[in-house]
């Protein structure tokens, strides 16, 4: 940090320590926004090298998810079929499993038995965080936020396990009634 403020970077908001808390999916770094001597604002991501390694094999499943994700919008569709949710499923357990080795090699602690865990679909609804909104989750449906108290579809699994923070149903509801008020 004192080697970006000597340069004259200056972080332009609280940086995300994904290393401290990583994301469901077990990514792991440490992101900054930060405003360049030009007045531009950047996102500076700091790593380790095996989380790196495995952010390459996680890209080849986020563009299988994305591929699944651009077909049902083509088709305006808000629900996956099953070979879908089973394709989205086994990507996610690949990304899990990655992160949490690359993590695991990098700290040279073993890999935690959760990477075998589906990530959406071991429960009927799962909740997260994702810029201050609600987002729930529910089985072969895509997930829906609510922003500025109406729903909206989202369709960006893989934004939702790198960005999102998984939350419990009682502070998804809070935020929900929240954004009614």
């Amino acid at each position: 940090m004192d080697k970006l403020r000597e340069s004259g970077v200056e972080v332009a908001k609280k940086p995300t320590d994904r290393f401290a808390k990583p994301t469901s999916a077990g990514y792991r770094d440490v992101k900054l926004n930060v405003r360049y001597p030009n007045g531009h604002i950047g996102e500076l991501q700091i790593h380790v090298k095996p989380i790196l390694k495995a952010k390459e094999q996680a890209h080849k499943d986020y563009e299988v998810v994305r591929s699944i994700e651009a077909k049902a919008a083509k088709e305006k569709r808000d629900t996956l079929t099953e070979e879908e949710q089973v394709t989205i499923d086994e990507a996610n357990v690949r990304m899990k499993k990655a992160y949490e080795g690359a993590w695991a090699m990098a700290t040279g602690k073993q890999q935690s038995k959760a990477a075998s865990v589906q990530l959406f679909g071991a429960k009927n609804k799962t909740f997260f965080e994702l810029n201050g909104n609600p987002v729930e989750v529910e089985r072969m449906k895509f997930p829906v936020m609510y922003v500025n108290g109406k729903q909206k579809v989202y369709r960006d699994f893989f934004r939702l396990l790198h960005d999102g923070n998984e939350i419990d149903e009682k502070k998804f509801n809070k935020m929900v009634a929240d954004q009614m008020v």
